[in-house]
């Protein structure tokens, strides 16, 4: 296992092949066990494995607040018979702006992504 820190300061122990991914994508940093012992707290100087996990927790309830756009955006595309307004929604979601999709039917938004 490899510990990395992440953007948020926090050190998480990874596999090999998921750090070199992270690291390589500059997502997180690599971090040696020496650092991760010595690292800066802001509390009473310790953290715990339950502040850890609450510092988890909040991320991820964080993450589940983001904006609509930012939720879609890792969408998959739509099939062929989907509705407009799924074309339209995964349309916005990928840079187009709603002046660009007005007045177009589902078909012609999905020749958008056609091409």
């Amino acid at each position: 296992m490899t510990l990395v820190k992440g953007p948020n300061g926090l050190i998480v122990d990874v596999a090999p092949s998921v750090a070199s991914g992270l690291i390589g994508g500059g997502h997180v940093v690599a971090v040696e066990d020496s650092d991760a012992d010595a690292q800066d707290y802001s509390t009473d100087g310790e953290e715990t494995a339950a502040d850890q996990e609450e510092q988890t927790e909040q991320q991820v309830e964080d993450s589940d607040e983001e904006s609509p756009e930012t939720s879609t955006e890792a969408q998959t595309k739509p099939g062929g018979n989907a509705s407009k307004q799924v074309w339209y929604d995964y349309a916005l979601a990928q840079g187009f702006a709603e002046e660009q999709l007005d007045g177009l039917k589902q078909n012609e938004i999905r020749a958008l992504f056609d091409e």
